[in-house]
């Protein structure tokens, strides 16, 4: 009897520590699935000339341009009288693994509340403290850029990190109503850059079979390079356009760009010698008449009120050469008739070609013919 009894018990004891065991599982499990988690996405940038790399996109991971990010996030519930802050300029940043992202962590953990209606979200990139957040929408003062450039020998990709150059600024669209309250589905942010790009090509073409052609330099002057970003102040358009920003009167005055001491010998392949960030902005053509006053002639009397304009200087063999375009207007083919102005719009890679193809001086050559008088017959002996 007593052995029974004892064996009632254990089995009690067992089915209960077994019951308890299976319990506390289920909650850990369940605590881990409610975990808020984020992936990330870049849209392309638009190309509103031509494209680099043939138009393909050299990356779509944000981890690609931005190591981490903000987060402001809100959940909204009938109960409350107003929505409750779950993230207020949260960093979140790229764990990495073999030299990749492997997830976007973040501390402390923040956790789906299944009572909430739904939830909103917002990111910006890089975090970076200057960004500033209200009534659901982003600003940014005074950010500057410098104009540097990427290396013609430095790969596509490098343009997206911008290491050691301008930071590329990016916003999210917004996530409204998001109901999905599962680690299995981490909040994606589509993130859009707000910055306009300028890429210039150079190649040759129609050069004499042993002719050497050089890239000396290549300068942008007279953009605008400070300026400050407010989201409420217009809604984009499906293009991009430059409303939400305010330039000041900065300008690139001194020339942005590269000057090969040495020169990098030109070919008919389109090589990417100048690839730089850019505050949204217009840039305005000129009249072809007015050239004179708005570009520099051979380099003299740089005007720092001017409109934006390039300088191309190379040599072919031993004979060098510099020319002076103004931005819109070699945009435009400098074709008098079609000339307008160029906006730089968000997103949007400005991209120009130039093909150095020199008109070859040729020789030819006219002999006049002796001049004819006629003096009449003479005869002799008269």
């Amino acid at each position: 009897m007593k052995k029974s009894l004892f064996i009632v018990a254990a089995a009690a004891i067992m089915t209960a520590c077994t019951s308890e065991v299976l319990r506390e599982d289920y909650r850990q499990a369940d605590a881990i699935d409610e975990a808020i988690s984020f992936e990330t996405f870049v849209q392309k940038a638009v190309n509103t000339r031509a494209s680099e790399n043939n138009g393909k996109s050299t990356t779509s991971n944000l981890e690609n341009f931005h190591k981490d990010f903000y987060v402001w996030g809100y959940k909204f519930n009938t109960n409350l009288a107003s929505c409750e802050a779950v993230f207020t300029k949260k960093d979140v940043h790229a764990v990495m693994a073999s030299g990749s992202a492997q997830s976007w962590n973040y501390s402390p953990i923040a956790y789906w509340d299944k009572s909430a209606e739904y939830y909103e979200f917002y990111a910006a990139a890089p975090a970076d403290t200057k960004w500033a957040f209200s009534d659901n929408k982003f600003s940014y003062a005074d950010f500057t850029v410098t104009g540097k450039t990427l290396a013609s020998s430095d790969a596509a990709d490098a343009m997206a990190s911008f290491a050691g150059y301008d930071t590329d600024l990016m916003i999210s669209n917004d996530v409204k109503n998001y109901k999905t309250y599962s680690s299995n589905v981490a909040v994606n942010f589509d993130f859009n850059h707000i910055l306009s790009r300028l890429n210039i090509s150079v190649e040759t073409a129609n050069l004499a079979s042993g002719d050497v052609c050089k890239l000396k330099k290549l300068f942008v002057f007279n953009m605008k390079s400070t300026g400050s970003f407010d989201e409420a102040s217009a809604s984009a358009d499906a293009s991009g356009n430059c409303s939400r920003w305010t330039t000041t009167d900065d300008v690139l005055s001194n020339g942005v760009g590269f000057e090969y001491a040495s020169g990098d010998v030109l070919s008919e392949d389109p090589v990417y010698y100048y690839r730089a960030l850019c505050i949204p902005q217009v840039v305005e053509h000129v009249a072809s008449g007015d050239c004179a006053t708005e570009i520099p002639l051979n380099g003299k009397g740089l005007n720092a009120s001017s409109k934006p304009y390039i300088n191309i200087q190379y040599s072919i063999n031993d004979d060098n050469y510099s020319y002076f375009y103004n931005l819109a207007n070699i945009f435009c083919g400098n074709d008098a008739e079609n000339l307008d102005d160029i906006a730089f719009n968000e997103g949007w890679m400005n991209t120009l070609h130039i093909i150095i193809s020199p008109a070859i001086i040729k020789f030819d050559a006219d002999v006049y013919e002796w001049a004819e008088k006629d003096y009449g017959d003479v005869i002799i002996p008269d």
